[in-house]
């Protein structure tokens, strides 16, 4: 047999615009899982000590805060709850709603000389029973209802992502954009509080890290936000018995690859030269935080590589140049030399305003090498000519591995093909 139900009623209240019940008062009963029509009006009538012959019971419920109520009315109406208390358990969430009226005696029933007032107090209860048709509307009023909420939450939560790991906290319902940004972020939040932790679990769904001190009950919960790629912090349960005595000396969660996504904005300009030594000074001054030259040196390196791309892959970028300088300079000439296996060997180019000042120099052409500092290395070989106000007039440029015969009998053929 299944355990009664427990409902909740309010009674002796008042509806403000048909959708808030407001000065009531509260109690509650208990009904069978399927208790029909009759037997809960008998039950809220023993409860509140009523008079069936005498009163006439008005049982209502909302589905959602803000919709008008519906009526229960039949059996149906009872089976209807029913099965909205089975999704949601909480009776708190549907409390029934009970108005009084006072019946109509049996020799008045149909006449026509109704005291207005008497006829006022029982219009509620002469409304015709809902029909399937109507239930049918009302649900369908109610998922349309729960759709439109759905998609206004999910807007608001968008506005409400966090993008930016520098946060001044962090708190249960925060969503991020992605599961890196939320590491990036309790990471710097751990470094600011002192609250070093170990990853006890992650994957693609969920995040979970706990504190390094093993008698520490400090924890950390974060899951997949619905179908996107954002998390959101469902716990977070603090101790304030952590014997743990950390300092900031080369925070265990100060790693190279968080240091790196701090001082990324320090790249964006390729024209800058950040140093090792300058990222330690301000991860102690901003983050009072000490971490070695070496992982300065390894963050520097992977930011690089992640604010202007890595060096390898720009060389497929090497076609796409030489055309665009083509097109925006008519009359330049380019070539690019690779080995067997399509690596890059050679480069050469020679703009079109060049070519033609050439007519107008001195008929001498001056060449030079030198290497070039890069992890890559190789040799940047130039011709130059001397113009007419005895300025240095530049001609062709060409990249090779180094100034050996055959590079610099390379470069000659191609420069050969200018002044002529």
């Amino acid at each position: 047999m299944e355990d009664p139900r427990t409902v909740m009623i309010f009674y002796n209240g008042q509806w403000v615009d048909k959708t808030n019940y407001t000065d009531f008062e509260v109690t509650g009963i208990l009904i069978p899982s399927k208790c029909s029509y009759n037997l809960l009006a008998q039950t809220i009538c023993s409860t509140l000590g009523l008079d069936r012959s005498k009163q006439n019971i008005d049982v209502q419920f909302q589905i959602k805060s803000g919709i008008p109520p519906m009526k229960i009315t039949d059996d149906n109406g009872c089976r209807f709850y029913e099965q909205i208390r089975k999704k949601d358990d909480d009776e708190t969430k549907y409390p029934m709603m009970v108005n009084l009226s006072a019946a109509i005696p049996p020799e008045n029933i149909g006449s026509s000389s109704i005291n207005h007032d008497y006829s006022e107090h029982t219009m509620q209860i002469t409304q015709p029973i809902p029909t399937r048709t109507e239930y049918a509307q009302n649900m369908a009023d109610f998922v349309i209802n729960q759709v439109e909420n759905a998609i206004e939450t999910s807007q608001q939560a968008t506005s409400q992502v966090i993008s930016d790991p520098h946060v001044d906290n962090i708190f249960v319902g925060q969503v991020f954009s992605n599961k890196e940004t939320l590491q990036n972020a309790v990471s710097l939040y751990s470094i600011r509080r002192n609250q070093p932790f170990k990853v006890k679990r992650s994957s693609k769904l969920d995040y979970k890290l706990v504190c390094i001190d093993e008698n520490c009950k400090w924890s950390f919960l974060a899951s997949k936000h619905g179908k996107t790629n954002m998390f959101k912090i469902r716990k977070i349960q603090h101790s304030h018995t952590c014997s743990l005595d950390v300092t900031s000396v080369d925070h265990p969660n100060a790693t190279s690859n968080l240091i790196g996504s701090v001082i990324r904005i320090k790249f964006v300009n390729p024209k800058r030269d950040y140093t090792p030594n300058e990222i330690v000074d301000d991860m102690a001054d901003d983050y009072s935080v000490s971490i070695s030259y070496q992982k300065a040196w390894r963050a520097r390196e992977k930011t690089i590589v992640d604010a202007r791309r890595c060096p390898h892959e720009s060389y497929s970028e090497i076609p796409r140049i030489l055309y665009m300088m083509e097109k925006c300079n008519p009359g330049t000439i380019t070539d690019l030399v690779t080995d067997e296996n399509g690596h890059f060997k050679y480069l050469y180019f020679a703009i079109g305003a060049s070519i033609k000042g050439w007519q107008h120099c001195n008929p001498i052409i001056v060449t030079d090498g030198t290497f070039l500092k890069n992890q890559h290395g190789g040799t940047l070989l130039i011709a130059s000519a001397q113009n007419a106000n005895r300025h240095i007039f530049p001609l062709a440029f060409a990249i090779v591995d180094s100034e050996n015969d055959t590079s610099w009998n390379w470069f000659f053929k191609e420069t050969k093909r200018i002044i002529q």
